[in-house]
């Protein structure tokens, strides 16, 4: 019975942390989409979707994946997503991006997307900032993202710095969708 009551307060002592990851993983979404709104203000081609549902039913028109957002060119009609991760010091959320490299759920979104590798990577907190602790995230996002063609398609976005966020757009985002 000790064990069943130890097992039941980990559970609910977790599912506080989850909430409290979740909401810092909202809020950091809410500010890459202002910066990125208010920086293409005037460019009515571009749209933001938040937690967009392209991808919902890609997995035998069952199941799927919702990235953070979609970025359009509503213009040409390409679509690239973006991923955002915000972890301290430690954790997993860089490994759960992962998913947007299999290829054939890469082979599936770029159909959607008319865009060749449409998945963009933005991770934030500890894990791009803790020297010394995030040592080993740095090297991992850095060994996964060693391959032609995807070299652009993150940000390691410290301090949250808007012109850090508006340059990598211009350099990575804005050449994709044209």
């Amino acid at each position: 019975m000790a064990e069943s009551t130890n097992m039941s307060r980990m559970l609910s002592e977790r599912a506080v942390w989850q909430d409290r990851a979740n909401a810092a993983g909202s809020r950091l979404e809410r500010v890459v989409r202002g910066v990125l709104a208010e920086y293409l203000t005037n460019e009515p081609r571009y749209s933001i979707d938040v937690k967009p549902a392209d991808l919902k039913r890609l997995y035998q028109g069952r199941w799927g994946a919702v990235p953070d957002l979609a970025m359009r060119n509503n213009a040409r009609g390409t679509t690239v997503w973006v991923e955002i991760k915000q972890q301290g010091a430690a954790g997993n959320a860089h490994e759960r991006a992962c998913k947007y490299f299999a290829p054939g759920l890469v082979r599936r979104a770029e159909n959607l997307a008319n865009v060749e590798r449409p998945f963009y990577f933005i991770f934030a907190g500890g894990i791009v900032d803790t020297p010394g602790k995030s040592d080993k995230y740095h090297a991992e996002i850095e060994t996964w993202f060693d391959a032609p063609g995807w070299e652009d398609h993150v940000l390691k976005w410290v301090d949250h710095d808007p012109i850090a966020l508006c340059e990598w757009f211009e350099r990575s985002l804005r050449p994709a969708l044209g």
